[in-house]
């Protein structure tokens, strides 16, 4: 299976499972095909959570996914350019139902980024999160390619 790439298109329409988003200033970095034997499902849903994240809170401001192969991983970027997450929240980010105290206006369970890092972790990958307050927020997923 391609590396989300059926829902990168789906989402670069405007569609994202059930609902609309304009991504208008989405751009997608696209360095080689990757491919994998991987839950095409549970990865769109991943790209879905990730991508619904940067349009929420990035506001309005341009936002990068950039997909490609570095050595033995898969290796998924999602770059907004929005709010940013404190160094203190950014350690329980991934906990249920976490929210982050500046973003108690934005609607959401607290449970995207636990169920996307539980998909990823399944899948003998791992998730991260590099962030700066007022700058915006970089999540980088990383999966095993086949040997």
């Amino acid at each position: 299976m391609a590396f989300c790439t059926p829902t990168i298109f789906r989402v670069n329409s405007g569609q994202m499972v059930g609902q609309r988003v304009k991504m208008k200033f989405a751009t997608l970095v696209l360095d080689e095909p990757v491919s994998g034997q991987w839950d095409r499902l549970r990865l769109e849903q991943v790209l879905v959570n990730l991508l619904s994240n940067a349009a929420k809170y990035g506001a309005g401001r341009p936002v990068t996914v950039e997909v490609g192969a570095v050595g033995p991983v898969a290796r998924l970027s999602v770059r907004d350019e929005g709010i940013g997450v404190s160094p203190d929240e950014q350690e329980r980010i991934f906990e249920q139902f976490e929210r982050s105290a500046s973003v108690q206006h934005f609607k959401g369970l607290g449970l995207g980024l636990w169920i996307t890092k539980r998909i990823i972790e399944a899948h003998g990958g791992s998730i991260r999160l590099t962030s700066e307050p007022g700058k915006g927020s970089t999540f980088t997923v990383e999966l095993p390619l086949p040997a």
